[in-house]
């Protein structure tokens, strides 16, 4: 039986020894994470924007517990208006208390109807004169914030 063996030429002492990328394989890195990024921007876009208008949603919900809760505390009627601010922004006022909040903190956000009515919630029974509902609009997407004659609050998904 016959071994060979092969052996490589011995390495000189001051060869370089080669470290790194090379410059076209930054740049496939740099492309790859190019194209990942254009695809993904628009889809976060989108998420941003339902985020911001759930946000409000949930504010604009929450002062309307607020008011209901407030009335039937105190057991006084309170009456909620939403109302335009001097900026174009929307705030909302109850009782005493004026412009408890922004809507438009979150993002540019209309609100419907216009103009929008007021509604009152009944000191006794904590329930509303009327039936009314709010639409929240952000660019393309659209939620209604319903308050029924009973006095309970609900929203739909944007």
């Amino acid at each position: 039986m016959f071994f060979i063996v092969c052996r490589s030429a011995p390495r000189s002492a001051f060869a370089p020894i080669e470290k790194g990328v090379t410059l076209i394989e930054l740049m496939v890195v740099i492309a790859t994470v190019a194209i990942l990024a254009a695809i993904a921007v628009p889809s976060f876009q989108s998420t941003i924007e339902r985020n911001r208008l759930n946000a409000a949603i949930q504010d604009l919900k929450g002062a309307l517990q607020l008011a209901r809760t407030v009335a039937l505390k105190k057991s006084v009627d309170v009456t909620f208006t939403p109302t335009p601010g001097n900026d174009g922004s929307w705030c909302y006022q109850y009782d005493d208390v004026t412009c408890a909040s922004n809507l438009n903190k979150h993002a540019t956000i209309s609100l419907g109807p216009s103009p929008a009515t007021a509604i009152t919630f009944n000191g006794r029974r904590g329930t509303s004169d009327t039936g009314t509902t709010y639409t929240l609009t952000s660019n393309n997407l659209t939620s209604d914030i319903i308050i029924s004659q009973a006095g309970s609050i609900s929203a739909t998904d944007p």
